[in-house]
């Protein structure tokens, strides 16, 4: 044991002679012994770097998203690709509806029709010299009775409780029961009003002064007017498409009601005989769908223009292009027109649109 403890001590001893404070003052240290307090020095120095570098990292870090550049923009590219590809999807089916259109068209102008062909048996779209406002009750009241099954017809009602819109536009070729052929449009959509603030707001914009603008014939009450409107082609030898039409709305507990139809002649105040005539009826039913919102349901039906066995027959290709110019002309007005007339409504209202329909134009702008 006492051994032991020897070589211990002697271990020890060994030891504490090789540090500066137990060994010898004069002895040097061996070369690249660095003391504490300068290693202390050293590793704070390098502490400070590495923070300061780990900052520059995070920063550089904050700057530069998640997914690589590369890979944020190969989804863009694809995003677009596809978008692209939809836009171009609906081009083509815009075209070849065109196309269909025209031909479509062409064939039925061809017949050079006259008034006495869509003269219905019942004599309701003329009005006499004697008992007008008589006429014009019957006219809308048989108008209004077809509004029900044109509803169940086209699925209206079912339509109702879809939240995408609807806008299906269909050519009805001619047949036995309907001898001229027909542009059928029907929509269903989701308006930011109250059903009766979109009731005021329509009513005005079908009689305010958008292109075709309605010129007030005879007005028989606030909800009840005689209109005519003119189109024309610029530029060309083609005659005016004149229309002449009965408008009426009618306010229900649940609903309201908006209804045209066309003259087709007036015996008090003729058509000229150098003017087509237009032939074409519409329904509209708002009905509310919340305390601002409202659903836009719309049925339109254009037959071919009645040409007067007295004038000089038009070129079928400009009698189509005057057609469809004019049918373009009403789209705008009740499609983009409308909606700037709901938008300018909503923002005398409120301060924010509520997104329940903005036109795609203003969704695209906004960011």
């Amino acid at each position: 044991m006492a051994a032991l403890l020897d070589d211990d001590s002697d271990q020890l001893s060994a030891f504490l002679a090789s540090t500066t404070d137990f060994g010898d003052g004069a002895k040097r240290a061996k070369g690249g012994y660095q003391r504490p307090k300068e290693e202390l020095e050293y590793l704070r120095r390098k502490h400070d770097v590495l923070t300061q570098q780990l900052h520059a990292l995070h920063a550089q870090q904050a700057l530069v998203p998640v997914s690589s550049r590369w890979a944020v923009r190969a989804i863009e590219q694809t995003q677009l690709a596809q978008r692209s590809f939809l836009e171009n999807k609906r081009l083509k089916e815009m075209v070849e509806g065109q196309l269909q259109m025209i031909s479509s068209l062409q064939k039925m102008l061809l017949k050079h029709p006259s008034l006495s062909t869509f003269r219905p048996s019942t004599g309701l779209s003329i009005l006499g010299i004697a008992h007008r406002r008589e006429e014009v009750d019957a006219l809308m009241a048989y108008h209004l009775e077809r509004l029900e099954s044109e509803w169940i017809r086209h699925r209206l009602y079912e339509a109702l409780d879809d939240e995408s819109p609807l806008n299906q536009l269909t050519v009805l070729e001619p047949s036995s029961t309907s001898p001229e052929i027909r542009l059928s449009y029907v929509g269903s959509q989701c308006m930011p009003l109250d059903f009766r603030t979109m009731g005021d707001v329509l009513w005005e914009h079908k009689l305010g002064d958008h292109h075709p603008i309605s010129e007030i014939l005879e007005r028989y009450n606030d909800d009840l007017v005689y209109v005519r409107e003119e189109n024309e082609l610029q530029n060309s030898d083609a005659p005016v498409l004149e229309s002449r039409s009965i408008v009426q709305r009618i306010q229900q507990a649940q609903r309201v009601v908006m209804l045209w139809r066309s003259i087709l002649e007036d015996r008090l105040y003729p058509h000229a005989p150098n003017r087509l005539v237009a032939n074409r009826m519409g329904w509209v039913v708002i009905h509310p769908r919340s305390q601002n919102e409202c659903i836009l349901q719309t049925v339109v039906v254009m037959s071919t223009p009645i040409a007067s066995s007295l004038m000089v027959q038009p070129a079928v290709g400009t009698l189509t292009e005057l057609v469809l110019h004019t049918s373009e002309a009403n789209r705008r007005k009740f499609g983009v027109g409308l909606h700037n007339a709901v938008a300018a409504r909503v923002a005398a209202l409120q301060d924010t649109v509520p997104p329940c329909l903005e036109h795609p134009a203003t969704k695209r702008r906004r960011r």
